[in-house]
């Protein structure tokens, strides 16, 4: 009696866990929302709220998990911390269709957030103010900035770019100093996942440049390749990010793996509101770089499909090029991989497709 017991018990639990492997939830990403540049009255827009506002009453229909955000809520470069507080009051009352039904939002800073003196302070006391829940788990000096949690068979890494400091609110003054690192210390040290756990890996500079920005995680190529190389062996495939105001897909092989195994996917989506992009340059230091998509003037954000060990990342754009201009956000491109692939397929739908030349000549 006692083993039939033991028996049914263990088929219990297996068919939970297996259950639980199967289980299909999905996030959002988005980011990079800010206005064009600094305005003088306290109550002027620090925000395209409109774009903001339209692209959070889709996602908020689509009842995701949570939504993640790439950062530069607000236009930061200002020695006025009231005015960078009133910016970020800006963004959350655009957000208010997704705070309204009970969302989750786990926002990283960008450099606008950043540039601000005395700007760490400001986002924390605004995060703690509108009780939004960032996890204090984050490196000595990054709490509440750098941050991980894990869900369903999920772990979710939020990354600040600049070591938790704040700058100076010039770009001429803020941008040179801005480190461009992340702690990878920090990253080999987490806690152990479970075998089969996707790794979802998120800040607001992308590890290689492929437009605007040189400002960017490829500005420390030797501290970049020790980031990607720890988040690919936990099990991360993809690293999300924005900064560039543009919709970006290339694909990056480690050119030090010997195998061919060390593959990773790079999407960038700084498409929530922000002046727009056009610049295509891919620098990948030593890291071939294939693109497989760019849209410009297109306004959206990254929903993230998980099923198992099969994750699907789909950008959802309304395009701004076209004649009428998009008045809905469709999908325009995705891709696929299974988490236990070896080496990494990665399946793209359509793939090398955006609306302008993606090899940028």
């Amino acid at each position: 009696m006692k083993r039939s017991f033991t028996a049914v018990m263990l088929f219990t639990l297996l068919l939970i866990l297996s259950r639980a492997q199967g289980q299909q939830w999905q996030f959002i990403l988005l980011g990079d929302d800010r206005s064009d540049k600094k305005p003088q009255a306290m109550d002027s827009a620090a925000v395209n709220t409109a774009e903001l506002s339209a692209i959070a009453k889709d996602v908020a229909s689509l009842k995701p998990d949570f939504i993640l955000f790439t950062g530069d809520l607000a236009f930061g470069y200002t020695d006025n911390t009231a005015w960078f507080r009133a910016g970020l009051e800006q963004w959350y009352a655009a957000m208010k269709p997704i705070f309204d039904v009970g969302i989750p939002v786990y926002p990283v800073r960008g450099n606008h957030d950043a540039a601000c003196p005395d700007s760490a302070r400001v986002w924390k006391q605004f995060l703690a103010d509108h009780r939004i829940d960032v996890p204090m788990n984050g490196p000595a000096g990054e709490k509440g900035l750098t941050f991980y949690f894990d869900h369903v068979n999920a772990r979710i890494i939020g990354l600040d770019d600049y070591q938790g400091k704040s700058f100076p609110g010039s770009p001429d003054q803020a941008g040179p100093l801005f480190p461009h690192v992340v702690s990878n210390e920090w990253l080999k040290n987490l806690p152990a996942t479970q075998p089969g756990t996707h790794i979802f890996a998120f800040s607001h500079e992308m590890p290689f440049r492929v437009g605007r920005h040189d400002d960017s995680l490829n500005s420390n190529p030797v501290a970049r390749d020790l980031m990607m190389k720890t988040l690919f062996s936990m099990g991360g495939r993809v690293f999300l990010s924005g900064h560039d105001h543009d919709y970006d897909l290339v694909s990056a092989v480690d050119p030090n793996d010997k195998t061919g195994n060390t593959a990773m996917l790079q999407m960038v989506a700084g498409t929530a509101g922000a002046p727009f992009y056009s610049e295509i340059k891919r620098i990948g230091n030593s890291w071939p770089l294939t693109p497989h998509g760019h849209w410009t003037k297109t306004y959206g954000y990254i929903l993230v499909q998980v099923e198992g060990k099969k994750a699907t990342l789909i950008f959802y754009g309304r395009d701004t090029l076209v004649s009428p201009p998009e008045t809905k956000y469709t999908e325009k491109q995705r891709v696929s991989y299974d988490l236990t692939s070896m080496p990494p397929v990665f399946t793209f739908t359509p793939d090398r497709k955006g609306n302008v030349d993606i090899d940028g000549n």
